[in-house]
């Protein structure tokens, strides 16, 4: 039988090897679950630019690799000629009114991870629309 240091060394042992094994056959491990595996898919200004005006973001993806998801309709990939910066992809339906239309690629902007800072980058020329006016009522 072993001893109780025998036994801990040998599972300790296996532990390392069964470690080495999943990084070998996983790029993403050791990656944080927050999503880091964004910067396997680091994209060029120069890539952005080449962009037809109306893409889907299956057409996209297709393109450039898997993007990370963020909350509300947008996606990142690390920016590669912009230092600690990543491309901030907002999408929308083609068709509003349906649920069925396809997720098509708004704008993008380079920003820093939490999305501060960003700079409009694609489409260009790209003129957001005004924010709707909203007229308060107050009853008394």
């Amino acid at each position: 039988m072993k001893s109780k240091r025998q036994l801990i060394i040998s599972t300790l042992l296996g532990l390392l090897a069964l470690a080495s094994c999943t990084n070998q056959n996983d790029p993403y491990a050791g990656l944080d679950p927050a999503g880091e595996a964004r910067t396997n898919n680091k994209i060029s200004d120069e890539q952005v630019m080449q962009l037809p005006r109306v893409i889907g973001v299956n057409e996209l993806e297709s393109l450039w690799g898997q993007a990370e998801g963020q909350p509300g309709p947008s996606i990142t990939y690390a920016c590669r000629d912009h230092k600690d910066k990543f491309f901030w992809v907002c999408t929308r339906r083609e068709d509003a009114n349906s649920i069925d239309s396809r997720w098509i690629v708004d704008r993008i902007l380079r920003a820093d991870r939490i999305g501060e800072g960003s700079v409009h980058v694609w489409p260009p020329n790209y003129t957001p629309s005004p924010e709707p006016k909203v007229e308060y009522i107050h009853s008394y």
